[in-house]
């Protein structure tokens, strides 16, 4: 959880510069940054059609 807080704060910074990121954009970095051992949830993701918000993606994934 320490690393998403690092990302949002890295998101949150580059909002605040004026540079504002879709969610889409955003889910899909985050899922490509998952450790090695996610890899299966990385996958289920990538194969949903779904579009997740940025804080809908960070729900889904406390509950996986």
């Amino acid at each position: 959880m320490e690393q998403v807080h690092e990302f949002q704060n890295i998101l949150y910074d580059l909002k605040r510069k004026g540079m504002d990121l879709s969610d889409i954009f955003m889910v899909a970095s985050l899922i490509k940054k998952l450790p090695p051992s996610w890899l299966e949830f990385g996958r289920m993701l990538k194969q949903k059609h779904d579009d997740y918000t940025f804080d809908e993606f960070l729900v889904l994934q406390n509950i996986d």
